[in-house]
Formats: C-alpha cells, sequence, structure tokens
C-alpha cells in the first residue's frame, strides 16, 4: 500500500502517536485499534538519503547480514541525527520499514513460565497476548518435546518443510528422558507448506512470496483497514508540555525539522533508537544501558548428506533448549538456545566467514556436511551498550564482557552428547562470537543499573503517563531464545492498556 495516503499535516492535532512500525509497533497498533484508538504512526516510510556507510557492504564487517532482498536499510541511519559510534558498524536502529523482523528470520518462541519471573504481576497477561499476537500472524510448528518447556498457547496449522536429513534426524533421537538438551521442530513466522511456499531457500534474504511475516506485512492494513494518519520521518526529540508530548521530527522527503503535540506517545523505535530519543530529550536521569544478549555462530557438521533433490528451505529447522525446568526465582543464566539452520548454497557460499583462514584447508564438498547452529548470550555474560550524551551529540558505546567466550564454551559442551545423537557433531574451536551490539537481542533500557521504564505499564519511572515505551527497551529481562514474539506480545500488551 502506499504509506503516505493518509499524511497528516502538520497543524492537525494527534491525541496518541506510535513512533516506530517494527515488531512492537505492530503489537501496539493491532491492540489500539482493537480497544477503539486512532493513532498517528511516526516512522520512515522508504529509504533514507545521504545516510551513513552501509556496513553490509564493508570488507571488515564481522557480522553475518541477513538482508531483506540485499536491503542494507536496516543498517542505515540519516546523518542529520547526531550519531556517533565507537562500534566497527554502525548499531542496527530499526528506523526502517518492518523492523528487526526483516533482517533475522522468523524464528520465534513463547517464554516459558520460569521465564517470566521478572515480569512480576504482568507474567499472568503474557499468555493471552502470546494468543492474540499469534491469532494474526503466519506461524509453523509442531507438537514435540518442545511443548512442555514453551507451552504453545494456539493450535498449530501445520510446519515448514523440513530437510529429509534433519527429519531422519529427529527420528533417530526419539524422546530420550535424560539429556541436557530438548530437540524439536522449530517455530516459525511463516506460512505452512503449501500456502504460498515454493521453497526457493532464499528464506533470510527476504522471502519473494510474502510468506515470511515481517512487521510491515501486519502494520500496512491496519493503516489502511482503520484510515490511520501516517507520518513519513524519523522523530528526533520529546518534550514534555501542559497538553502532552511535543515531537520534534525529521521529515524523509524534505528532510525539514517539523514538529507535533501529541496526547501521548508509544516509543517502539526499537531499543536503541528509542533510547536515543529518551537521552537527546533528557527524559533519563543520566547515561543509559542496554542489556546485550551476543550471538555465537557454532557450525555443526552433519554426518548425513543433503538431499541434492531435496527442498531448499533456509529458516530455522531445528531448535535445542536446555532440559531443565528453572524455579521461579533462578535467574535463567544457565539457560540455552540454538535455532540450527540447514545447509543451502548460499549458506555454503558464507560458510567460510564462519570457519576462517581454516577455510582455506577444508574441501569444499564437507561445507556441504555443514549447518549453523546459532545461539545468545544470557546478559549476564554479555558485553552492554552506554548511550549519553555529549557535547556534539549522543554517543553509543559497547562495554564487552569478560565471561561470553566461557559460556559459549559451556554450551557447547552440555549439547554436545545430544546433537550427536542426532547425527550433528561440534566444532568447538570454529565457533565465533561477534562483537557487542551485532545482534538484535537488545533491550531491558536502565540508568545506573536501575530500571527506568514500568513491566506492568510500560511507562517512565517518573510517573509521567504521556509516554508509553513498548518495544525491547521495556523488557523486564532478555533471555537467550528468540525475542521478536514477545516483543510483539508485550506491546500488545501494553497497547491493551491505552484506552
Amino acid at each position: 500500500m502506499n504509506w503516505t495516503d493518509h499524511t497528516v499535516p502538520d497543524t492537525e492535532p494527534a491525541v496518541d502517536v506510535v513512533i516506530g512500525r517494527g515488531p512492537s509497533a505492530f503489537g501496539a497498533i493491532l491492540a489500539m485499534v482493537g480497544a477503539g484508538l486512532r493513532p498517528t504512526v511516526l516512522s520512515p516510510t522508504g529509504p533514507w538519503t545521504g545516510a551513513t556507510v552501509d556496513p553490509g557492504q564493508s570488507p571488515t564487517s564481522s557480522v553475518q547480514r541477513k538482508t531483506s532482498f540485499g536491503s542494507s536499510e536496516m543498517y542505515r541511519y540519516p546523518e542529520s541525527a547526531d550519531l556517533r559510534f565507537d562500534h566497527p558498524n554502525p548499531l542496527p536502529l530499526s528506523a526502517v520499514p518492518g523492523g528487526l523482523s526483516t533482517v533475522w528470520g522468523s524464528n520465534i518462541q513463547v517464554f516459558g513460565p520460569a521465564d517470566l519471573h521478572a515480569w512480576r504481576a504482568a507474567a499472568a497477561e503474557m499468555p493471552a497476548a502470546y494468543a492474540e499476537v499469534l491469532r494474526r500472524i503466519p506461524h509453523v510448528g509442531r507438537d514435540d518435546q518442545l511443548s512442555d518447556r514453551f507451552p504453545w498457547p494456539v493450535p498449530f496449522p501445520g510446519t515448514q518443510p523440513v530437510s529429509s536429513r534433519l527429519t531422519a534426524a529427529l527420528a533417530r533421537r526419539g524422546n530420550p528422558a535424560s539429556g541436557a538438551a530438548l530437540i524439536g521442530v522449530a517455530r516459525n513466522a511463516s506460512a505452512p507448506l503449501g500456502q504460498g511456499c515454493i521453497a526457493c531457500g532464499v528464506c533470510l534474504e527476504g522471502c519473494p512470496e510474502g510468506v515470511i511475516f515481517d512487521a510491515a506485512q501486519g502494520i500496512g492494513p491496519l493503516i489502511q483497514a482503520n484510515e490511520l494518519p501516517v507520518i513519513d520521518g524519523l522523530a528526533l526529540r520529546l518534550e514534555r508540555v501542559a497538553d502532552g508530548v511535543r515531537i520534534t521530527w525529521l521529515d524523509r522527503p524534505t528532510q525539514e525539522t517539523r514538529h507535533l503535540t501529541a496526547r501521548r506517545v508509544v516509543l517502539a523505535a526499537g531499543s536503541i533508537a528509542s533510547t536515543i530519543l529518551l537521552q537527546r530529550s533528557g527524559l533519563l536521569p543520566g547515561p543509559a544501558e542496554l542489556d546485550d544478549t551476543q550471538v555465537f555462530y557454532a557450525p555443526l557438521l552433519s554426518l548425513s548428506r543433503p538431499d541434492p533433490f531435496g527442498t531448499q528451505y533456509s529458516l530455522a529447522q531445528l531448535f535445542a533448549s536446555d532440559r531443565a525446568n528453572r524455579s521461579s526465582g533462578a535467574s535463567g543464566d544457565r539457560a540455552f538456545h540454538l535455532s540450527i539452520y540447514e545447509s543451502d548454497p548460499s549458506f555454503r557460499e558464507r560458510a567460510a566467514h564462519l570457519v576462517g583462514p581454516v577455510a582455506k584447508v577444508i574441501p569444499r564438498r564437507l561445507f556441504q556436511q555443514m549447518l549453523a547452529a546459532i545461539g545468545f548470550i544470557p546478559s549476564s555474560a554479555s558485553g552492554r551498550i552506554v548511550v549519553e550524551t555529549e557535547a556534539n551529540g549522543i554517543a553509543v558505546r559497547t562495554r564487552p564482557s569478560a565471561d561470553s567466550r566461557a559460556y559459549v564454551h559451556a554450551v557447547m559442551k552440555a549439547v554436545r552428547p545430544d546433537l550427536a545423537s542426532v547425527g550433528l557433531r561440534t566444532i568447538r574451536p570454529l565457533t565465533q562470537i561477534p562483537k557487542v551490539g551485532a545482534s538484535y537481542h537488545v533491550g531491558h533500557l536502565t540508568c545506573d543499573r536501575t530500571d527506568v521504564i514500568d513491566p506492568t505499564t510500560g511507562q517512565l519511572n517518573t510517573g509521567d503517563t504521556s509516554i508509553v515505551v513498548v518495544d525491547g527497551a521495556a523488557l523486564p529481562a532478555l533471555l537467550t531464545g528468540p525475542v521478536t514474539l514477545t516483543m510483539m506480545a508485550n506491546a500488545y500488551r501494553l497497547g491493551s492498556r491505552l484506552v
């Protein structure tokens, strides 16, 4: 659809303004229109001009970029935003159509009851919020040994294609009563086989048939059906005024600075972008910090050859998680989750990145045996991202952790027997941990290690009700599993309170 069809003039008063249109914006808008509200959406609706250097094209980039149709807009940001990074490449800021769900596949997972202890009273509201979101997005999966650990609140309509060798692997393992890991079919935000999937194998580059959900697909129909006003721009500053919040924003087509007053602002721009906006606006008590759950890549060697005539499907195929049933007071620091991806032609071309210089001595045919396990390090063993005000603007810095490598080593050691039981051999020396900020699991905003956002309401702890944060910055804690579905569900839960 044409996002500019409902563009709002500067002079038109707005009751509620949602800033962003990624997964959390989708969840919030879904709840708001369901409650009869008609928010204005402020977000870029097209590519930025004069943007920073595209890190996806940088020969020194250490991060595997999974881009939508070759687009790298996820990693761009307008120069006029006055941002500086100490990172070799700009951090992803989600100031683009579709948000994070356009670039990191579609592996989704609910949080189990033991994982939600940090939500306190809000934990009881999350299962219903999960269900409401899942009823409105395509999703696939299968009842298997993961179901008890992660209770799925709605029926599975079917499953995605699973390669022949991984189907055989699951059959080989069966349902053992012991072991460190539960292994089952990955849950993906995509339509079941036969409902649009053409098995072309380019899932991680962006589905040409629109079978894989991204937030732009969800928000577009909501805007059109409810005729929501849309502003094509980037919010630069928020200021509390007598009748609400005055928003200073940068108009994308003209690059002019404009203003709008809202009764209430719903921040859904992405964890880092929302934190930058709050910091620039003087709404935080000091330097802000965000938890990072650093990503790690672990090559796996399959004992089975890929089927040369089989389905080419490059989303996560299997999911391995810790078996432990943690108590409600546990920190979850020992938890692990691994998304396992089947080899495909494009992955084999990128496999050299995963194994580094060793690739030169590995026969090419062995790359065909290689799969990728992708996991995340808990925030307690990951670095942090610092956002603070300086004389020349906002500085974004990363702070590494000395504990990340030990965590990954322990996880790969723990899951080795379980992966071997399905015919997958770990190659621990070749496991790689990109730098802090390279993952998309960033959130839980704090200042001086104190929570800034009320987890129940999403409001700043100053007591002001005119600004509500619904994206990853509002999450009370980050876990090592897929977080996008939880961000959408939490945003839906918070949006349901905006009446």
